[in-house]
């Protein structure tokens, strides 16, 4: 009985070591974002350069904001990621949704100017 035992407590523990502790991921448009335990970690599967924006839903209609192209602030290089702490994100209340805006700058007469902006609402609730 125990040698069944011992067998049955390694076979748990290898099995349950060999899960993906990353949460559930979001894929729009060659960005995937994946829920971590504290964070967002946010990758840029385009060819461009991302800037980004992510705020607590209900915080949203309180806030005025506009993409913007300056060389400093949240940018995600092509073909890299970056991890965002929920304590980072403006309004960030425990378990609550949140909005992720993105968009590209693109060059025109000399100077940055903001693409697309796209969006998804994110879930800080593990599934």
């Amino acid at each position: 009985m125990k040698p069944l035992f011992f067998v049955l407590c390694c076979g748990l523990v290898f099995f349950g070591c060999q899960r993906d502790l990353s949460g559930p991921s979001v894929i729009v448009n060659d960005v995937q974002i994946t829920l971590s335990e504290e964070s967002f970690i946010i990758y840029n599967g385009t060819e461009s350069e991302l800037r980004f924006f992510l705020v607590e839903q209900g915080s949203l209609a309180l806030v005025t904001w506009a993409p913007y192209c300056l060389p400093k602030g949240l940018i995600i290089p092509p073909k890299n990621s970056v991890t965002v702490e929920f304590e980072a994100i403006y309004g960030y209340k425990k378990d609550c949704l949140v909005v992720f805006h993105w968009w590209p700058c693109y060059q025109v007469d000399g100077k940055l100017q903001p693409g697309d902006i796209q969006s998804t609402v994110l879930s800080t609730i593990p599934e």
